[in-house]
């Protein structure tokens, strides 16, 4: 089957229902193809356990966006990228935004960074691709709506979230139909919602993190 053809199957059978009025499956599918080879999966090292979540290219040089909640105090890094296991570097840690900045290391060719939308204010009822990557290195898109505007975060302190009916693992980048990053999963709530961070807080971070070498804070 085509890597087309599987989108559409994967979105129809994994996203919104088909009683739900929404853009026609192509629309889907070419939202997933045009992210999915640099959404990369994380594999970190935490004693003996591991944890795993995934990401996306930020830069051609190798810097990836993925969750703090995967990486943060792992005494080793993996991304998943091009077909092959590659150590990666934390460059940086916001735990409050749950989200962190890696780069790989011993890349010999430029990567191609996920387009960053350049307003990403998320609005109830907007349609959204949740686009996963397991360690298995399969790549998993789960259609949905935004099921209300950003609300205070989890816990004292937190950023606004937004709940999605996408649920997806951590670090899954949230794209919208013109395959643009608008969040980052931060998780599943359940079989049927998710919680993703809104892309301002991200910018801002990236911007703090790694000034003007990361292509997604460079809207447009």
């Amino acid at each position: 089957m085509s890597t087309p053809a599987l989108a559409l199957v994967t979105v129809a059978l994994l996203g919104a229902p088909p009683a739900r009025p929404g853009p026609a499956p192509t629309a889907f599918a070419q939202a997933y193809n045009r992210v999915e080879p640099s959404v990369v999966a994380v594999v970190a090292q935490h004693g003996r356990r591991h944890r795993t979540g995934a990401g996306f290219v930020a830069s051609p040089d190798g810097q990836v966006v993925c969750s703090s909640l995967t990486v943060d105090g792992a005494s080793q890094v993996q991304a998943w990228v091009k077909g092959r296991w590659v150590v990666a570097r934390v460059l940086a840690v916001d735990a409050r935004l749950r989200v962190a900045l890696l780069a790989l290391e011993g890349l010999t060719e430029a990567l191609q960074p996920v387009p960053v939308a350049p307003q990403a204010t998320l609005r109830r009822n907007d349609w959204v691709v949740a686009v996963d990557r397991r360690a298995d290195g399969l790549a998993r898109p789960v259609a949905g709506l935004v099921a209300d505007s950003p609300a205070q975060g989890p816990g004292p302190g937190r950023p606004p979230v937004v709940l999605v009916d996408a649920p997806a693992g951590v670090g899954a980048p949230l794209i919208n139909l013109r395959g643009e990053v608008v969040g980052l999963s931060l998780g599943r709530l359940d079989r049927t919602r998710g919680r993703a961070q809104s892309l301002e807080p991200l910018r801002a971070f990236l911007v703090r993190a790694s000034g003007p070498r990361a292509a997604a804070v460079n809207p447009g």
